[in-house]
């Protein structure tokens, strides 16, 4: 059931944006929605709603990982 939105995921999981800081470390904000969109498109996958809202709690949990590795809370 989740298999879609994994394997979309794995596809656009390069494809961060990030806001730069002077103090530390860049901040992670999540996907760059175009770029993934993009992604998608040339790697041949389509995903419905469900499947987006699933990307997107994958999303949230490695925006959080990366960030808490880079030092912010």
């Amino acid at each position: 059931m989740h298999e879609a939105a994994v394997s979309a995921f794995l596809v656009v999981a390069t494809q961060w944006r990030e806001v730069a800081n002077r103090d530390g470390p860049a901040r992670v904000t999540g996907l760059d929605y175009t770029a993934a969109k993009a992604g998608l498109e040339m790697a041949g996958i389509t995903i419905g709603p469900d499947d987006f809202t699933r990307l997107r709690i994958i999303e949230s949990g490695a925006v959080a990982a990366m960030n808490e590795e880079r030092g912010w809370r």
